[in-house]
């Protein structure tokens, strides 16, 4: 089960690379990439911690989507795109802590149980 967790973990990083190439990308990389980030557990935790801070970084600075809501929302007085931006990072900020929950849980399983050693006594 270790190697789906790597394999969850590359697709979530090739998902945040799409994402920043494409409009969009915030769309994609919050409704596609979370899930992965999610799954990519154990083997496959710094795939998934590098795509999340990738979705992040696409999300504030990248995504013309979140650009352009906040621009309207701006014009128009309503205001709310800027929750929207956060909700989105806040998303791969949840997705990223869900999947080092499961890690530690999932190693602190699997830790083996301490032993100990007898010592017979010389006569």
């Amino acid at each position: 089960m270790d190697k789906f967790g790597k394999v969850f973990g590359i697709l979530a990083l090739i998902i945040s690379i799409i994402a920043c190439v494409f409009p969009g990308g915030a769309l994609i990389a919050t409704f596609l990439g979370a899930p992965l980030i999610i799954f990519s557990w154990k083997d496959g935790a710094v795939f998934g911690y590098v795509a999340g801070g990738l979705n992040i970084i696409n999300i504030i600075f990248l995504s013309p989507t979140i650009w352009i809501a906040m621009r309207v929302a701006e014009v128009s007085d309503e205001g709310g795109a800027f929750s929207l931006g956060v909700f989105y990072v806040l998303i791969q900020v949840i997705a990223m802590a869900l999947m080092g929950f499961i890690t530690w849980k999932s190693n602190k399983n699997q830790k083996p149980k301490k032993t100990t050693k007898r010592t017979s006594k010389k006569k």
